[in-house]
């Protein structure tokens, strides 16, 4: 079996990816191809951002323009949810 995992679940048009580490840090590029207008979508990435303090969830906004992928780093033995959603320009 392998080190990590990822799944990816669609909700209408709001996307969830999860991806678990079970192992040492590492640095994992994720291809978000599968959107189909990046430019109107916005990802909320929920991740633990240090091996000393397992049980703090961390939360930033990431801007999708010009990407191709999003590169996540995870620490050992963790993992990190993805949410993406259309931006509302209203």
């Amino acid at each position: 079996m392998g080190k990590y995992a990822v799944v990816a679940r669609r909700s209408g048009s709001d996307w969830y990816v999860s991806m678990l580490n079970a192992g040492d840090k590492k640095q994992i590029s994720l291809p978000i191809d599968f959107l189909k207008n990046r430019k109107g979508y916005t990802a909320t990435l929920y991740y633990q951002a240090s091996e000393e303090k397992k049980d703090v969830v961390d939360a930033k906004k990431i801007r999708l323009e010009n990407r191709n992928e999003v590169i996540i780093d995870l620490v050992g033995n963790s993992g990190c949810v993805l949410h993406f959603s259309i931006l509302n320009f209203q």
